[in-house]
């Protein structure tokens, strides 16, 4: 799949949750709404390798110095604080399910976004 294809269309009982590794447009899992811990651990190990893209990326721009640094710091402590409360409200009002499998996917989802985010905005 690459980044300017359509998304194949799943059935109602999946959610889409997609990594896009190195900018080389590889999905890498399809959770179910009612995942087994081997989709769970694929989600965690695809957010892992993506986090780490993003921390290496972070690193070479605070390296830099100057004010960019400054604010991109600034922001990565915002964004952490924010998504931390968002997912901790989430948990206490039972979005995210109440078997350990959805409260877990539904995390990893939850921080999904944010690097996904990061990762495109500091590749561009």
């Amino acid at each position: 799949m690459g980044g300017g294809q359509a998304a194949q269309q799943l059935p109602p009982q999946y959610c889409r949750v997609t990594f896009w590794l190195g900018g080389l447009g590889l999905g890498m899992t399809t959770t179910p709404k009612n995942p087994n811990w081997f989709d769970i651990g694929m989600d965690a190990w695809a957010l892992a390798a993506e986090s780490n893209m993003v921390i290496a990326m972070r690193i070479g721009s605070l390296v830099q110095g100057g004010p960019a640094a400054v604010q991109e710091v600034e922001r990565m402590v915002t964004e952490k604080v924010a998504a931390n409360i968002a997912l901790g409200c989430d948990l206490m009002t039972g979005k995210l399910g109440s078997s350990p499998e959805a409260i877990i996917s539904g995390s990893i989802a939850h921080y999904a976004k944010s690097v996904v985010a990061n990762r495109k905005r500091l590749g561009s």
